[in-house]
């Protein structure tokens, strides 16, 4: 019966300590989401550019610009 008891306060304290919590692992991965896919398209574009290409093509032959 004493675990009924105390589920109310849990179920009332659970939201105002854990809630803020939540809410800022949830922002962190958002974040963190949201610049992995900024670089993975940036490097998308940068390795279609004739300069990229051109850029590692000189480094894979060892010629120094």
């Amino acid at each position: 019966m004493s675990v009924l008891a105390c589920s109310g306060h849990l179920l009332i304290d659970l939201p105002i300590f854990m809630g803020p919590l939540v809410l800022l692992v949830g922002w962190l991965l958002m974040m963190t989401r949201r610049a992995r896919r900024s670089e993975q398209s940036e490097q998308s574009e940068n390795a279609l550019t004739p300069a990229y290409v051109a850029e590692v093509g000189n480094d894979l032959m060892g010629v120094h610009a």
